[in-house]
């Protein structure tokens, strides 16, 4: 997948420079914001090892529905990708809809143009189509 950027218990951040994409792996229960409080410059340093335009998939397969104190800084994070030249985000859920439906309403706020999958390989695929912007959901 790449360049690592950033790893700890909770996420994992990595680049492909050649594939112009950022992956994101998000892992655990995110209870509050102090829990990851690098994870907002980690996205930001991860963004600036590539160039615009590029896509994002990520990976939330491994997480717990998040608390709702960290509602922002997913929301922050991902306006740093849209401003830095994200153009559209493939995320990979479990089973089950409350995950999807709490990232969905993070893609409202911050602009992020994104779509739902149950394996990296729709992902990806998606993501390599050269025009893929409509946003939909699983």
């Amino acid at each position: 997948m790449g360049r690592l950027i950033a790893e700890t218990g909770n996420y994992a951040i990595s680049v492909d420079r050649e594939d112009s994409r950022l992956y994101v792996t998000l892992r655990g229960f995110w209870l509050d914001p102090f829990m990851t409080p690098d994870y907002v410059e980690d996205i930001r340093l991860a963004t600036e090892s590539l160039v615009s335009p590029f896509t994002s998939l990520v990976d939330v397969r491994e997480m717990r529905t998040p608390g709702h104190l960290v509602r922002d800084l997913h929301i922050e994070a991902q306006k740093v990708t849209v401003a830095a030249g994200l153009t559209r985000s493939a995320e990979v859920f479990p089973k089950g809809i409350s995950k999807e439906l709490e990232f969905e309403s993070y893609s409202v706020e911050s602009k992020i143009v994104r779509r739902g999958f149950k394996s990296i390989e729709e992902a990806e695929k998606w993501l390599d189509q050269p025009d893929c912007s409509a946003p939909q959901s699983i």
